[in-house]
């Protein structure tokens, strides 16, 4: 949006002054032009292009302090050599850290590079370097076509990244049969449900990736009608975002899983959606991400420059993102509830309060107020890791229900010489059961008075030791009667009647009906080990047990 592009480039800027300060300009060192990762010791050839092509945004941008700055254009040039020379004669190059010989790594940088040539392409003055950059990032797309066409992937956004990164190719190197090979990932059909979740569920990471890449393609092959995709996902989107503003990550498969990641991740994907589609909501939302962070270059905390993806590449590259501003409609995204059955996920927010019940998973429920929260998980003795609350999620009347049930016990001799073994195991299914028992837990959860209460009932084993964790954000404080303690990351506590409550940051939560009748926890059998990033509170009970907890 025009009224952005000055934040734009003043966040530009400081990233510009970033990397001219850590590229690596020892021409001794194997790492030459690229930009050493804090804790790897080397470079990547993707994040190295992706610096490259910013620099290059910057230089031709004419709001820049580095506008036509030679320097920047020769940092360019080295970084763009770096990954040049990284490529393999098929094509691909290396993520160091886990792939080799990567099809979809080239892929997400001709996802930058593409735009990066097309800049430099509009806006070059035609000197001898400019017309190096363009011929070296030509000879790169070329091989790069043939890695990509030739080459695979191993997971479900990898082949959104792969086709437009096909597309872009298509038209820069008027590659029409790129086309064909578009066609076979185009068939296997889109992995997006009818609430916008994709496959992976992966909120902070690669839902936005998956966006993104449908964008391009949408645009690239002339497909609008991919843009229903990415609506779909960003009106999700607005109910995954916390009262704190960080994106609940609970639900994804992926490497993000309860990671703390805000959601300007998305601004690229609400800002383009806003201009192609005329989405007013989402020109309001571009609007307030942008507006979260600061555009100070010694900040280092959550909004900082650093934070927030380089958009200077794309408004350089598309005209009218500069040139043409967006209606703005307020979209409510603190009051809402919504039921995702097929995630196995419930989202409820009511302006700093919210809760997640989560389905499949061992943290069950999240109830936050402000930047405090709590996570809950369930274990009991029950034969070692059997004793793992993982349960079933299930709409009830007025709320929801968590189930879990689990048969185990015990077999007689098989009276043979063989088959009672495999790998070291018991074969269960050619022996005969006996004193077995179910362990049957359930937790309904109804929603009362701007907080949650817990129905909780533990049966089938009698004698069975249960416990209850909450997993509390460190460094808060726990006040319960007459005394209160400092929540260490690390450290537990078990409190075993009436309530407490929790202050981290200012903002309180309730916590009622607490029962205590063991100390068996930290080291339960098969349990869900000691979180030492948090601080936790236990409620400890046997079964069969019949409790209410209410938390606000």
């Amino acid at each position: 949006m025009k009224s952005h592009f000055s934040k734009i480039t003043k966040l530009g800027d400081i990233k510009i002054s970033q990397l001219l300060k850590t590229q690596c300009m020892d021409e001794s060192n194997p790492e030459f032009g690229g930009f050493i990762v804090e804790g790897k010791g080397f470079s990547e050839p993707a994040w190295v292009m992706f610096n490259a092509s910013y620099f290059l945004a910057q230089y031709y941008n004419a709001s820049s302090v580095y506008y036509k700055n030679p320097l920047v254009l020769g940092r360019a040039l080295l970084a763009l050599n770096y990954t040049v020379s990284r490529q393999y004669e098929d094509g691909t190059i290396d993520l160091l850290e886990t792939n080799f010989h990567d099809a979809t790594a080239v892929s997400f940088v001709i996802q930058h590079a593409a735009y990066a040539y097309r800049v430099v392409e509009k806006f070059n003055e035609g000197t001898s370097e400019e017309m190096i950059i363009l011929d070296t990032f030509y000879n790169f797309f070329e091989k790069s076509a043939e890695g990509i066409k030739n080459g695979g992937f191993h997971t479900p956004n990898h082949r959104w990244v792969v086709c437009s990164a096909l597309a872009l190719l298509m038209n820069i190197l008027n590659r029409k049969d790129l086309y064909s090979e578009i066609i076979l990932y185009l068939r296997e059909g889109f992995d997006c449900n009818e609430y916008g979740e994709y496959s992976e569920r992966s909120a902070g990471v690669y839902n936005e990736i998956c966006n993104r890449s449908l964008i391009i393609m949408a645009r690239e092959l002339n497909m609008p009608g991919l843009y229903e995709y990415v609506k779909r996902n960003l009106y999700m989107m607005f109910q995954y975002i916390e009262p704190d503003m960080t994106i609940c990550t609970m639900n994804s498969i992926r490497q993000d899983s309860e990671k703390v990641i805000y959601p300007s991740i998305y601004y690229e994907n609400y800002l383009l959606m806003a201009h192609l589609t005329g989405n007013k909501h989402f020109a309001y939302m571009a609007d307030r991400l942008l507006s979260m962070h600061h555009d100070v270059e010694w900040d280092r905390g959550s909004f900082a420059p650093r934070n927030f993806p380089f958009m200077a590449l794309r408004y350089m590259a598309d005209d009218f993102l500069r040139e043409e501003d967006c209606e703005c409609e307020t979209y409510d995204f603190e009051h809402y509830q919504q039921y995702y059955d097929t995630s196995h996920i419930f989202r409820m927010r009511q302006g700093d309060r919210s809760v997640t019940v989560i389905g499949e998973h061992e943290c069950f429920l999240k109830f936050q107020k402000g930047r405090n929260y709590v996570l809950l998980r369930i274990a009991a003795s029950y034969f070692g890791p059997k004793g793992k609350f993982i349960p079933t999620l299930e709409k009830i009347q007025d709320g929801y229900r968590l189930s879990y049930e689990c048969e185990w016990g015990y077999v007689r001799p098989t009276g043979k010489e063989k088959g009672g073994l495999k790998d070291g195991k018991i074969v269960w299914d050619v022996r005969e059961k006996v004193n077995t028992m179910t362990w049957v837990m359930t937790v309904d959860i109804f929603f009362q008075d701007n907080g949650l209460r817990l129905d909780l009932s533990s049966s089938g084993v009698n004698r069975l030791p249960v416990k209850v964790d909450f997993l509390f954000p460190e460094g808060g404080t726990l006040e319960h009667g007459s005394f209160a303690v400092k929540g260490v990351k690390g450290a537990y506590t078990i409190i075993k009647q009436g309530e407490f409550e929790y202050r981290y940051q200012d903002d309180l939560i309730y916590v009622t009906g607490a029962f205590g009748e063991h100390e068996y926890t930290t080291e339960m059998r098969g349990a869900p080990v000691t979180d030492e990033n948090r601080f936790t509170v236990n409620f400890t009970g046997f079964s069969p047990l019949k409790k209410s907890i209410w938390i606000k």
